[in-house]
């Protein structure tokens, strides 16, 4: 973006990430920045201080293990969760989730790993307390399905739930009844009370009920009849005008 195209905003710093580009999702600690690098760089994680706004500088930055990427990072309550993906490669690398501790933020120590398998974790939703959320593809799965990770011992995280549509698990037995030029796939889930809310691919949006965590259910699903619309996620409205609930309702669907 250049300084000419922007309205109302106005560039105060800027980090090259020690050439290093790519990166593709941040979340800042206070005075600190994590950065999630996609990939082609080679790059996983940096760590930047911030506390002077005008010059973001790399204290800490390491590479994602070879043959995946390390796109994504969550950060509440001392913990930074990083996830590992196979990335334009069949492997081998670590999948999974990369737990750290951040009590020291600009000295994340790595304390616990979740390995789904597979071709590992796409994203990560962790606002804090026991689970975390993440989209995988562990082995004898069509393509990414949902799981509840409970992380109360960041040092060893354990699956409480997972959540995939009927037809999904081939190593089952399963068949999808999908058009075959579709992709039925978790992107991306916000959690809010005890409803999820999946982006689903082509499958559309889906609401889950997770008030038993270990028992995932299916609440509703909302399509499009072309396909192809790749939805990556799914919000809830926080709060609505009075009079507009309708029986029915799930939370904002």
């Amino acid at each position: 973006m250049h300084p000419e195209d922007t309205s109302g905003f106005r560039v105060i710093g800027h980090s090259d990430l020690e050439g290093h580009g790519d990166g593709m999702q941040v979340m800042p600690l206070g005075d600190v920045l994590y950065v999630a690098h996609f990939g082609p760089s080679g790059k996983g994680t940096t760590v930047l201080d911030i506390s002077d706004r005008e010059e973001p500088r790399v204290v800490r930055q390491w590479d994602a293990p070879t043959g995946s990427h390390t796109h994504k990072v969550q950060v509440a309550d001392g913990l930074l969760m990083v996830n590992h993906e196979l990335f334009r490669s069949e492997g081998p690398a670590p999948v999974g989730m990369v737990i750290y501790d951040v009590h020291e933020p600009l000295d994340p120590r790595r304390v616990g790993f979740f390995d789904t398998g597979g071709r590992g974790v796409h994203r990560i939703v962790y606002e804090g307390g026991d689970l975390a959320y993440v989209s995988a593809t562990p082995d004898g799965y069509t393509g990414r399905i949902w799981m509840i990770v409970d992380v109360s011992d960041p040092a060893r995280p354990t699956e409480v739930g997972r959540w995939w549509w009927p037809g999904m698990w081939r190593a089952g037995g399963e068949i999808l009844e999908s058009p075959a030029t579709e992709e039925w796939l978790v992107h991306h889930a916000m959690v809010h009370g005890d409803r999820a809310y999946l982006g689903f691919w082509d499958g559309g949006m889906v609401v889950i009920d997770i008030s038993d965590p270990t028992a995932p259910r299916t609440v509703s699903r909302l399509g499009w009849e072309e396909g192809g619309t790749h939805p990556h996620l799914s919000s809830p409205a926080r709060s609505r005008p009075r009079g507009r609930h309708r029986r029915g309702d799930h939370g904002g669907l």
